[in-house]
Order: C-alpha cells, then structure tokens, then sequence
C-alpha cells in the first residue's frame, strides 16, 4: 500500500491517522530514516516508533561535515536521553566534502552535489538494512520552493531523478509531514512529548555550514566557520530572543575578503551617514527580485552612528536604487581587526511568522559590538571583520546561498 500523509487539522487526529495509514503501509517490513535532531525529522522518527516500533524503525544521524561544533554528540545524546530515540551514528563526512568542494562557487550547484550525496546514502542505508521503506522530514515549504516555485534546490526533495532511483531499488519513500508547515509541525511534536528543546529548535539548513559559506567550499573555511559559530551563536540568539515577538532564526556566514570600491550616491540620498567608501563583496549571495532567486553582490557599509532599525529602513533605499548595479543585500561594519585576514564573518538575525518573509532584527549596536568583539579576539585570526546583515526577505533570503 502506498503511504498518502495526512493533511493537518489538529495535533491528534494528524498523529492517529498518520500512525494509522504508516502501520498498514510498512506492513512487516523496516523503515530507514536520517534523523538530524531538528523538530521535523525528530517527529518523524518518532512517529515511525509510535506506529512500528523500535525493532523495525532504523534511525540514523550522520556527519555530512557541515555540521555545528560537536553537534553530532549532543543530538545523538538528547535523542537518546530526553526523547527516548534509539539512534545509530555514520560518519559521511568525506562523501559530502568531497562533493561539495567539486561542485565549486555556484550555490545551486553544491545544492545539487550536497542532494545526490544525501540520496545515495539513503539509497545505500536502506539497502543494507534491507529495508523497502525510506522516511524523511519533507515539509511543505521545502516541495513549495524546489518543485512548485523553484526558487532553490532543497536538498530532501524527489525530482524525478529521485523518484526514478528508488522506483528501480522497490523503495518507498515516507514523507508523514508533506503538507504540514513549521508551527504545526512543532505542534505534533510537543503532542508527541518532544521536549521544548527540539520541537522549538531554530532551522538549521539540511546542509549545514555548506550553504553558509558564499563561494568556493574547502575545508580551512569550514573550521573557521565551525569555530565561528560557536562563538557567535549563543548571544547572537539571546539578544534576538530578548526581543522577539514571534519566530526567528539566527546564522554566522562566512565569505571571501575579496572587495571592491562602489559608488551608490551621496549619503543624504539615503538618510545615513556612511564613513569611507561603500564595497562591495567579489561572491555573490543569494535574494528575491521579483518573486524569483537572484545572485547579486553584497554592499558593505560603516555606518557606526545609527541604529539597526534606521540601517535596516536605508537598506530598502540602497538596494532599490542599486539592484541594476547588482546590489541586492547590504551588511553594516561591527568590528574589524587592524590586519586584513582571509574571511569576513556575516551575521544575520530575522524575525518571521512563517519563514517565507523575515524583517532583520533590531539587535542594539552595543548587542552586536560584544559579539563581534568576542569573535575577533577568540575566534579564528583568518577572519578579520565582522558584519551584520540589515537586509529582510525579500530582497534577501535568510540564508546566504
């Protein structure tokens, strides 16, 4: 019987018709599912032990190499201890490396590597285990932006390609929460006893620091990401969160320190006062220009006398009067060092309800100073500036690639 998920009313008729239609779909046979430790793909794993149990349900969190500073001990040791998962661990760190280095700078391209890579380990773990049945954390949004809008390549989800590779293999994919958005999903979970810790756990993109780091990918900007990140990330989300009146997301992004002098016009045009010349970034970022993913250059400003609120407003103006000079995401200087180093760090907090628009949060000047001044003194000697991203989506995305 093929699975159909169920569309969403309320937390317990979705779980009982869910566990329902997965029990009589798998039959006797296993299921093999990634398990990343964030709320979908914990729901999931927890919806296949409610409905088949743990001798038949095989969950596997692996290192795909973009993952957060020991990240993978801590998922695998609240999985087992606050969500009673039983977890298997695989490291696939040198597959996924290996292809995302070959796939160059272009970002849809490494999306597309980091995707063949994940496929064929769902293809080859399910084989081993001997299982006909693959489960993933799919959600609505993730089909709506590759498949119906095809704004990006979300790296979970069957093209033809896919459906074709598992068709061939008898495998079935199990996608419970396909039409469910974020809030619900966090909804089941905390009904399925999820502690708070993973059902409101912030996004963490599938590919990790992979589409955090703009350009080229090797592995001296992944630790320098690495180390970043956790350096920046606890205050970045306790400042954010202080203030925040709905969802949000936090990241540290890393880029090249390749720039070039631009000329956007005089400072009043804006209502800002910007010290120096204006730059603008060598690699190109990802946004929305007119409902479709664009790739413009970053513009890097000083702007040490205003408020994120007032750089966040002058955003809108610069880009908009700039896009036609490929400018469509503008960042504000926090901090630097003397020497010139190799990266520049980019941090990016948003306020959203739904994800699919964000407004760049109002983090006070004096917030982002200690941030930027722990990572400069701590973190490591080859990044050695550090700013903030002022843009909302749209014209931005959250992310960076």
């Amino acid at each position: 019987m093929i699975f159909e998920p169920v569309t969403y009313t309320n937390p317990k008729e979705f779980v009982d018709e869910t566990v329902a239609r997965y029990r009589e779909s798998v039959g006797n046979s296993g299921v093999v599912g990634f398990i990343s430790g964030g709320a979908d793909s914990t729901t999931c794993a927890k919806l296949s032990l409610k409905a088949i149990g743990g001798s038949k349900s095989y969950l596997i969190h692996f290192d795909h190499g973009g993952m957060r500073k020991g990240e993978c001990d801590s998922v695998l040791r609240f999985l087992h201890r606050d969500c009673n998962i039983p977890t298997i661990f695989h490291d696939y760190t040198e597959n996924f490396l290996g292809a995302v280095i070959s796939a160059g700078s272009d970002s849809e391209e490494k999306r597309k590597k980091f995707s063949k890579a994940y496929f064929d380990a769902a293809l080859e773990e399910t084989k081993n285990f001997g299982a006909k049945f693959f489960l993933q954390g799919t959600i609505e949004p993730d089909w709506l932006e590759t498949s119906k809008h095809k704004l990006k390549r979300q790296h979970n989800v069957l093209l033809e390609e896919q459906k074709n590779r598992f068709r061939k293999q008898g495998i079935q994919v199990i996608e419970p929460l396909y039409h469910l958005r974020k809030h619900q999903v966090r909804e089941v979970a905390r009904y399925l006893g999820i502690p708070d810790s993973v059902a409101k756990r912030k996004p963490f993109p599938g590919p990790g620091f992979y589409c955090r780091i703009v350009g080229q990918v090797n592995r001296d900007k992944m630790e320098a990401l690495r180390e970043a990140d956790s350096i920046v990330m606890p205050d970045l989300e306790k400042y954010t969160e202080e203030i925040a009146e709905q969802d949000f997301q936090c990241l540290c992004a890393l880029m090249d320190n390749k720039v070039s002098e631009v000329d956007i016009g005089p400072n009043f045009t804006y209502g800002i006062n910007i010290e120096g010349r204006p730059k603008i970034t060598e690699s190109r970022v990802t946004g929305m220009v007119e409902n479709k993913r664009s790739y413009t250059n970053m513009l890097l400003i000083d702007s040490p006398n205003h408020t994120t609120a007032a750089l966040a407003y002058a955003s809108e103006d610069i880009i908009r009067k700039n896009l036609d000079r490929g400018i469509g995401r503008c960042a504000v200087l926090i901090n630097e060092r003397e020497k010139k180093g190799e990266y520049i760090a980019v941090l990016r907090s948003v306020l959203t309800k739904d994800f699919t628009k964000a407004e760049a949060t109002q983090i006070s000047r004096d917030n982002l100073d200690k941030i930027a001044d722990a990572l400069l003194e701590l973190g490591p000697p080859s990044i050695s500036e550090v700013y903030y991203d002022v843009t909302d989506k749209p014209p931005a995305t959250i992310e960076f690639e």
